[in-house]
């Protein structure tokens, strides 16, 4: 029984019940209400497991996207993927960009329905052009990472700067990419969540969800303020919750 030392010792209908170092005598118990207690023990043990699981598979049924995470909030780029240099020669040839930016991917079916691929998102550092990568993510049978054959790319004029995630916003076995442009306005950090689908080789933009955060906390003006949304995407409805919050300093 995990996490639970049992020791138990009939001595003249006596037992020493041992269970994290603390020792208790309980009398005239027989070695069949003993078996019986185990029982009841295992039972209430193995319930409160399947809770558990239900639980969360309830909650992994639903995407949430908290704008007030510091993982969302902060500004700039996120950590460059490990396969960078990998995703830049499949797209660029060599020799590449240094100016170009590579952040993890986002797997799912982009362009048609039960297929594996896997979509990474190209900045580039010196001006606000992005670029989309599709590519199969079938196993490489070498067992060394491959990114696969390249299916397509996107041109983005939008400053974008992170993957977030893939869902199936409207159920049609296609998974659309939700993806974060942010800008400084009057000195204002502002982002907007994208939805986009490239259903058929075509990129289309489904929805917008703007303003998910403005962050004006850097402004020395008397006029500090913060305001983060919290998405959560269930099936095909977005529901949305904005909060103002206090300036950390």
């Amino acid at each position: 029984m995990p996490d639970h030392l049992w020791h138990i010792e009939y001595l003249s209908y006596s037992a020493h019940f041992e269970r994290s170092g603390k020792v208790r005598h309980w009398s005239k118990f027989s070695p069949a209400a003993l078996w019986t207690l185990l029982l009841l023990l295992i039972g209430c043990s193995s319930a409160s497991v399947n809770s558990t699981k239900s639980a969360t598979e309830s909650i992994d049924s639903d995407t949430v996207l908290d704008f007030r995470l510091p993982v969302l909030a902060g500004a700039g780029l996120p950590a460059e993927s490990e396969h960078a240099s990998l995703v830049k020669a499949a797209v660029y040839g060599t020799p590449y960009p240094h100016t170009v930016h590579v952040s993890d991917p986002v797997s799912g079916s982009f362009t048609i329905a039960e297929e594996s691929q896997r979509v990474y998102l190209l900045t580039r550092t010196d001006n606000t052009n992005a670029l989309l990568a599709v590519f199969s993510s079938q196993p490489n049978p070498g067992g060394e990472f491959s990114t696969g054959p390249i299916l397509g790319q996107f041109i983005l004029n939008e400053p974008y700067q992170q993957l977030l995630l893939a869902k199936d916003t409207n159920n049609d076995a296609i998974d659309e990419l939700m993806i974060l442009q942010q800008d400084f306005r009057q000195g204002v950090l502002v982002k907007t969540l994208d939805i986009l689908s490239l259903q058929g080789m075509q990129l289309s933009h489904t929805s917008q969800e703007s303003f998910v955060l403005e962050d004006g906390c850097a402004i020395d003006d008397g006029k500090r303020s913060l305001r983060a949304s919290r998405l959560q995407f269930i099936d095909s409805t977005v529901v949305r919750d904005d909060f103002v919050l206090p300036c950390a300093n």
